[in-house]
């Protein structure tokens, strides 16, 4: 009751003080008595509400010392925004990437062959990074009976070899190894399907002509 009518007596205080003061115009006297309407109606309507007294340093008003203030709900868990350079980059991770490889094999004197391929290989995200060389030996492409090294915009070197175990391309990529004929495994692990010969017989072709060039397709799949 004591600190209601303090206030009160406070507030008349400035209602005389506003009135007396010959500098206030009507304008600044009617915002000034509206201003105290509003606290005389906040005191009457909640006394025992508490206001956090406030200190003047230079232009920015602080709360006194020895002032707890409260954040307010939901606010403490918002974090500061990123700043730029500072925030991290979503990395993807390692895909599969495909190859299409044109394979070729050139009947030669004494029934030796000459193997050639020709390779398409693309990215994790499905992009062409190695176009085929069609028009490498008269279109078979490249000399495979040595390993081939092949470059691209891959971290590593992918290899092919046509000197794998029962007539199959073999492939090296980072620590991977497998055939043309290597079935399809886990998730992370690589494999090919690949078609058959076009024609069927190298023995019978070669024997018929040693010039007979056969072709077959496969496509592959590799951890990159």
């Amino acid at each position: 009751m004591a600190q209601f009518l303090f206030t009160m007596c406070f507030l008349l205080f400035m209602i005389k003080s506003v009135l007396a003061s010959p500098l206030s115009t009507s304008a600044s006297a009617f915002n000034d008595l509206s201003t105290l309407s509003e606290l005389i109606d906040t005191s009457l309507n909640n006394p025992s509400s508490k206001f956090t007294p406030l200190i003047s340093r230079g232009d920015v008003q602080q709360p006194a010392e020895h002032t707890h203030l409260m954040t307010a709900p939901g606010l403490e868990d918002i974090a500061d925004p990123p700043v730029n350079g500072t925030t991290a980059e979503y990395v993807r991770g390692s895909g599969m990437c495909s190859l299409h490889l044109w394979e070729a094999e050139a009947c030669g004197r004494h029934y030796k062959t000459k193997r050639y391929a020709a390779l398409e290989l693309r990215n994790s995200g499905g992009d062409i990074i190695v176009h085929p060389e069609r028009g490498a030996n008269d279109g078979k492409g490249i000399n495979i009976d040595q390993p081939w090294e092949v470059k691209s915009q891959l971290p590593y070197v992918l290899v092919i070899d046509g000197n794998g175990k029962d007539n199959n391309v073999q492939f090296r990529y980072m620590r991977y190894g497998w055939m043309s004929n290597t079935k399809r495994g886990g998730p992370q692990d690589p494999y090919c399907n690949q078609g058959g010969w076009d024609p069927r017989e190298r023995y019978w072709y070669c024997s018929i002509d040693k010039y007979i060039v056969r072709r077959k397709q496969m496509d592959c799949f590799f951890p990159c």
